[in-house]
């Protein structure tokens, strides 16, 4: 505070004042919320979903930070992937040192392109989402005994097409399938040696039966 004798600023309010200048150039981990999203490069538009001091302005809304890269779990031959969309939460990381280079080419152990460190220039983006309490998730989403996948998920590839059955679901019937042509020559045959053995007819049903699953470890609905 100023001295009230002088009504001049002190050694300590100098000293406050460029600490705080200086420590407005530096950035922690910090929520965002996706603005665009392009799955083709991963990366992202975020906006802080708080009020930021930048370069010495007072708080305002932080300017919206492009081409953020998105980091999915995942290794060299395997990811974790899902869709971003307008609004889904975003935890922003500011790194060490501007690894823009890096990020652009691939290229290891080069010098930073910039001086700047720990800046929203180069945070990462991991899409982790803190929800708030009035859009916590639905109970559908959680289990007490378990993990829970919510959502549409592909395995393998997002080209997969297969579709895979569950316990108890029903085998439908296809008029090309070797057991169903065996059983409708068999029925055929039957039938003429001895009228109405047969019965119900294969031609009055749709299904053959259903899926027979032992399965412990999974659990979908």
């Amino acid at each position: 505070m100023s001295d009230p004798r002088t009504n001049e600023s002190t050694w300590r309010d100098v000293l406050d004042a460029h600490f705080e200048s200086f420590f407005q150039k530096y950035h922690a981990p910090i929520q965002g919320l996706v603005n665009r999203y392009d799955s083709a490069t991963q990366l992202a538009d975020v906006q802080t979903v708080v009020k930021l001091t930048i370069e010495g302005l007072e708080q305002t809304v932080a300017p919206i930070i492009t081409d953020v890269s998105v980091a999915f779990p995942g290794g060299r031959d395997h990811s974790h992937t899902w869709p971003l969309y307008p609004g889904d939460g975003m935890t922003l990381i500011p790194q060490d040192a501007d690894v823009g280079g890096y990020l652009a080419s691939g290229s290891v152990y080069q010098q930073p392109h910039s001086a700047r460190r720990f800046s929203l220039s180069d945070a990462i983006g991991f899409p982790l989402v803190a929800r708030p309490q009035g859009a916590v998730l639905p109970a559908s989403a959680l289990a007490s005994d378990g993990a829970v996948l919510s959502g549409k998920t592909y395995i393998g590839s997002g080209l997969a097409t297969l579709v895979g059955a569950l316990d108890t679901d029903q085998v439908v019937k296809g008029a090309l399938d070797p057991l169903y042509l065996w059983m409708t020559q068999v029925e055929v045959v039957i039938n003429g040696v001895a009228p109405g053995s047969v019965a119900p007819l294969s031609t009055t049903f749709s299904k053959v039966g259903n899926v027979q699953g032992s399965a412990t470890k999974l659990v979908a609905e």
